[in-house]
């Protein structure tokens, strides 16, 4: 009789002896002429050994899901507040300062997810809302930099790492970012213009 501790131990001896016929052979035959049954359980105690809970990795388990719940909650929040100030901050500017406030609280979020691309966004959203407070030089710097990042970023050798599947940036945020960005330069030449 072989009493195993834990379960995964039971599972590696059932497969060594059901894949290795022979160690089964070489077990029944070194002392006795006749085979003898080998059976393999699981220990007595195992159920209740299981039961116990690692109370380290449930604080840890917790505290990741309290942070993913707060970056979630802050994402939505500075999201549709910023887009609703950006709205409002047409026809106000103290709105349009809030938009940017908030969009400054988005790249910095961008930045603790290490999200180069969420950063990007946000940093489009900002000069759009300098764009509402007539800053233009400074919009303009914005764009062109992240323009260049956009084009950096469609590299050939980035392009096949990126068909590779190497890299975790989906194709399609280029796409909307390069949407994005021709969407604030019409606005920024427009507001040149006037």
């Amino acid at each position: 009789m072989i009493y195993c501790y834990e379960y995964q131990v039971m599972e590696t001896l059932l497969d060594i002896l059901s894949t290795h016929p022979h160690s089964l052979y070489l077990l029944a035959t070194a002392f006795q002429s006749i085979p003898s049954y080998i059976l393999i359980l699981l220990a007595p105690d195992y159920v209740t050994r299981s039961i116990r809970i690692d109370m380290a990795w449930s604080r840890r388990l917790w505290q990741l899901t309290v942070w993913a719940d707060q970056v979630a909650f802050r994402a939505i929040y500075y999201s549709v507040l910023g887009g609703a100030y950006c709205s409002l901050g047409k026809a106000n500017k103290r709105y349009a300062y809030k938009a940017s406030e908030l969009a400054i609280k988005q790249i910095g979020l961008a930045r603790e997810l290490k999200d180069s691309v969420l950063e990007c966004k946000c940093w489009l959203y900002f000069a759009e809302d300098l764009i509402q407070l007539k800053k233009f030089k400074k919009a303009a710097w914005i764009i062109a930099r992240q323009k260049k990042w956009i084009d950096a970023m469609q590299d050939v050798v980035v392009s096949e790492l990126l068909l590779k599947g190497i890299m975790c940036i989906d194709s399609d945020a280029f796409v909307q970012l390069s949407s994005m960005l021709s969407s604030v330069s019409t606005k920024l030449t427009i507001a040149l213009k006037t």
